[in-house]
């Protein structure tokens, strides 16, 4: 019983984890918030406290689970803390922490390089009270590490998480915590009050029980262990409690045992030794969980409300997990749009778990702003929530398979149109202007909503949907504030000579993809801009020349950031000193290169950090691979990786597969044992890292041919006959 709530409790605490995490993905992704990051300053003129409040009520609809207490967002530049209730400055949060003021502990936790990992944070005080809280300390954008721009720091309640223990604690002198990978506690409770002592454990398995003294009383200690974070759940039970329950067991047994005499003998006395004992194990942990204490009830019917029971769970549980299902989809969509997948497989991978279907023969994103919604007064809040719905009703109608609907901003709408097969684009995007302009006349003369809407181009791939995207909202942003029909295509646009593209989200994705060495994606960014710049437009002298300084601006932020070293030799012209046409075509050329270089340097860190985790991952395999409880699962989470590209990884670097690693290793045990001890073989099989010696049997068959027990045998023959 107790070994079946500490999994319930593991379970919940794991989508509890990763929902958190999901949250700091979504921040990196928001590009107002990452503009925030690299252009706000703690003057925090008018203009800045303004999207300040907008970022502060997009914190306030981010965070949809209640077990998560705070949400704060810290950012570096300007030294401002955000949250869904206040902006202040960092020195100025009502936030103690310890002995220690909200910005001198974050302070400490960076400069430690403690970022992107849980911890445990005893007496915070908020203004108000004082309390114990679990925190995900994530730098943003993610995998940024100790220069990040901003931080995210989410709470949990200790209280909380010690309420999924509470039915642990329903006996005297019984407790219950929860121990992370260095075996620190991070929550605890006791029946008693008393505070808990951490208990030294081999963890052997997903889970176990075994009996100890403490405190001078006998006590049977329960635990799982968990594959995903690393934490082990353990709890208490005084052991005369658990024999109280086994007399009633045994007392059961024999009634049973005397009734099978009667009938028959043999026979009987076989059934009930067999199965009597696990069958009734059954119906008494069925009675305890089901609440049942009247003893008159049959087995029969413990059985049935017990299976009602487990049949409602699976239901609830199956409806939390679609509550949970609109912010995958919203987090995919997210980085679909910010081209925040470094390749196919993982994209396919997130849109299958979001279970979405975009076609990737046709793509377009279309951008729908609602004007007025940000400047009405507090009298208007109740009008402009109608128009809001009115306006989601009216796109909900343009939906159709592959096609969905992303809000980016409170006022701003993506609208996603993929279709498959041989069609005409030029047909396809006549079709999508007419139905978004049939939507945005009828809800502006019906329901007096005003919109703008921009439509990208048209694209072969949902990896280039950011394209489109970008293009969308340039469209957007040159409708002009009196035209008749606010909307306009790309493709629509007059591109002008005197005006070059390059928007602050191009030079956010420019910086992000050069950080992370990413060399296709850098290749892309630079073609979009050519092909904007130099295709569609023909920029003349003074547009080209601000251009070139725009560049070079966006390559002295990212060697500043990146600590890459600028030596003069690099720019062999100075587009400030650049007045001849040649001059400048030799500079963006070099400007190109130079990107390239820092992009090749920062992946040629990656590699090596990426080599010297993955041998560090060896030889942490070569010494727990007895342990049964090793799993790719389980590396994937130490060392904050998604499975799929561990495992890629991990067969590049080895040439074989983990699970073909880690198998090899506990066969060669296994011989070994076999052919040097007397061990029983499900011995052998433990101590080689197998949970059971079935598994080790089947896998000793498939590899070698033959059972453990005869290659025991002719181990023996063949030394015997030496």
């Amino acid at each position: 019983m107790n070994l079946a709530v500490l999994r319930q409790s593991e379970d919940n605490m794991n989508r509890l984890l990763q929902e958190m995490r999901d949250v700091v993905t979504q921040l990196s992704l928001d590009s107002d918030l990452l503009r925030l990051m690299l252009t706000a300053d703690g003057a925090w003129s008018p203009q800045t406290l303004y999207q300040f409040s907008l970022q502060r009520k997009e914190l306030d609809k981010l965070v949809t689970n209640r077990l998560i207490s705070r949400l704060y967002v810290h950012l570096e530049r300007s030294k401002t803390i955000l949250s869904p209730d206040l902006i202040a400055r960092e020195n100025e949060l009502p936030v103690q922490i310890g002995d220690h003021a909200f910005d001198v502990w974050l302070h400490e936790m960076k400069q430690k390089d403690q970022l992107n990992r849980f911890v445990y944070l005893p007496k915070v005080h908020d203004g108000t009270a004082t309390a114990n809280y679990l925190a995900y300390v994530g730098s943003l954008p993610v995998g940024s590490g100790r220069g990040a721009e901003a931080t995210a720091i989410l709470l949990i309640d200790e209280q909380s998480i010690l309420n999924m223990l509470g039915p642990l604690l329903v006996h005297s002198h019984s407790f219950a915590y929860i121990a992370d990978g260095n075996n620190s506690i991070v929550a605890s409770a006791s029946a008693d009050g008393k505070p808990v002592t951490p208990i030294s454990l081999s963890v052997q398995g997903s889970g176990n029980y075994f009996f100890e003294d403490r405190d001078g009383r006998p006590m049977l200690i329960t635990y799982t262990r968990s594959t995903e974070s690393g934490w082990t759940f353990i709890s208490g039970l005084p052991t005369s409690v658990v024999f109280s329950k086994a007399e009633f067991i045994k007392r059961i047994n024999w009634a049973i045992a005397l009734t099978a005499v009667m009938m028959t003998a043999f026979i009987a006395l076989l059934f009930a030794y067999r199965n009597s004992k696990p069958l009734l194990e059954l119906v008494e942990i069925l009675r305890e969980s089901t609440g049942s204490t009247d003893l008159r009830h049959s087995e029969m019917d413990v059985l049935k409300d017990g299976v009602q029971q487990m049949i409602h769970k699976n239901r609830s549980m199956h409806v939390r997990m679609n509550r949970q299902l609109p912010i995958l989809q919203a987090t995919y969509l997210e980085r679909l749009l910010k081209d925040g997948f470094h390749h196919q497989a993982e994209r396919m991978q997130h849109q299958k778990e979001a279970q979405m279907e975009i076609f990737e023969d046709h793509v377009i994103a279309a951008v729908i702003q609602i004007y007025g919604l940000n400047f009405v007064s507090r009298d208007a809040l109740e009008g402009q929530l109608d128009q809001t719905v009115e306006f989601i009703t009216a796109l909900n109608q343009l939906l159709q398979r592959g096609c969905y609907i992303h809000q980016v901003k409170r006022d701003q709408y993506v609208y996603i149109y993929s279709w498959a097969g041989e069609v005409e684009e030029s047909s396809m995007m006549s079709a999508l202007i007419g139905k978004l302009s049939r939507m945005q006349q009828e809800l502006l003369q019906r329901k007096n909503i005003v919109t703008g809407i921009g439509i990208g181009q048209c694209y072969p791939s949902s990896s280039e949907l950011w394209r489109s995207f970008h293009e969308a909202i340039h469209a957007l942003e040159m409708i002009e504030p009196d035209a008749p029909s606010p909307l306009l295509a790309f493709h629509m646009i007059l591109h002008q000579d005197d005006q070059y593209y390059y928007p602050l989200e191009m030079e956010l994705k420019l910086m992000n993809t050069v950080r992370t060495g990413d060399q296709q994606g850098l290749e892309q960014v630079f073609e979009h801009i050519e092909t904007q710049n130099f295709q569609l437009r023909k920029l003349n002298a003074k547009a080209k020349l601000k251009l070139l300084l725009e560049l070079e601006g966006t390559l002295y932020k990212l060697a500043d950031q990146t600590r890459y070293t600028l030596s003069d030799s690099m720019f062999s012209a100075d587009p400030l000193k650049a007045v001849h046409g040649h001059d400048r075509d030799q500079m963006y050329p070099l400007l190109k290169s130079i990107f390239a270089s820092m992009c090749s340097a920062a992946r040629q860190k990656q590699d090596h950090q990426h080599e010297s985790m993955l041998s560090e991952i060896v030889s942490f395999i070569h010494e727990q691979f007895t342990d049964s409880n090793l799993n790719l699962r389980r590396l994937a989470s130490d060392y904050k990786q998604t499975e799929s590209a561990l495992s890629s990884s991990f067969k590049d670097h080895m040439g074989v597969t983990f699970s073909e690693y880690v198998e090899n290793l506990r066969l060669d045990k296994a011989c070994m044992l076999l052919t040097a001890s007397d061990l029983a073989i499900q011995d052998v099989a433990l101590q080689s890292g197998y949970n059971s010696d079935k598994s080790f049997r089947r896998a000793f068959k498939r590899v070698y041919g033959i059972l453990p027990t005869d290659y025991r045998k002719a181990s023996q023959a063949s030394s015997g006959g030496a």
